[in-house]
């Protein structure tokens, strides 16, 4: 369970939670590819944090940071780079903001990993 062990102040505290060290372990292979940023669903009552593991797909973090889950994606969407993972509110509905640089898309998904549309890199007019 997580100790209460904790550093920094206002909006960037942390936590350390011995349980939690290691990402879940469908993802353990892909551990090596982690990177980018991760996000908090920071509405009343909520508080989970979302992070993406190239090779394994969106990982939900419990609010109470004593557990981990790993989001079923589409299989074509499995082994994409979501450089960061941003939880969006929009048409009355939350989302997860899937952006692929690599890829030049960005995929708004639910909480749950359902791809909902993928928008790709707007065409530009050089200057």
């Amino acid at each position: 369970m997580p100790d209460d062990k904790r550093s920094g102040q206002n909006g960037y505290v942390f936590r350390h939670i011995p349980d939690l060290h290691t990402v879940p372990t469908a993802a353990l292979a892909n551990e090596v590819r982690l990177h980018g940023g991760a996000s908090r669903d920071s509405r009343d009552g909520y508080g989970h944090v979302y992070y993406g593991i190239t090779g394994s797909g969106i990982v939900r973090v419990s609010a109470d940071l004593s557990s981990q889950e790993l989001l079923a994606l589409p299989p074509e969407y499995i082994d994409k780079n979501f450089h960061t993972v941003k939880v969006s509110e929009f048409d009355g509905k939350t989302h997860l903001l899937l952006p692929m640089d690599g890829n030049a898309m960005v995929a708004v998904a639910t909480l749950d990993g359902e791809i909902e549309i993928v928008l790709p890199k707007p065409e530009l007019n050089e200057y």
